[in-house]
């Protein structure tokens, strides 16, 4: 499976995956202030769909103005954030070696 990817390329923002069965892409996937289409070819049969463009940034400021009132841990937590940077160290660390890494468990303290 391969993987590109353009977050501050003169707007150029997308997402590519490609895969033995196919290929999908969202452009543009990082920009917030337009509507994106994801699409692309999977066992031969083509897709599309079209997101309406929302403001993402209200979304998460009201999630978590809402968990500070009620006293509960946001959706993703912090916990998710250090996961994800495990996963794409191992990623690095496999790729400089060339063999499987093991990715720590990060357990979740809870609220």
């Amino acid at each position: 499976m391969q993987g590109a990817s353009s977050f501050t390329a003169a707007k150029a923002s997308f997402l590519q995956m490609h895969g033995e069965k196919g290929w999908a892409a969202l452009n543009p996937a990082y920009a917030y202030n337009e509507d994106r289409r994801f699409f692309g070819k999977i066992a031969g049969e083509w897709f599309e769909k079209k997101f309406k463009q929302i403001d993402e940034f209200c979304l998460e400021l009201d999630h978590f103005s809402e968990c500070i009132r009620q006293n509960r841990k946001p959706d993703p937590d912090g916990v998710d954030g250090m996961r994800d940077v495990a996963v794409i160290e191992a990623i690095y660390e496999a790729a400089k070696h060339n063999r499987a890494v093991a990715i720590p468990v990060l357990e979740s303290t809870g609220a």
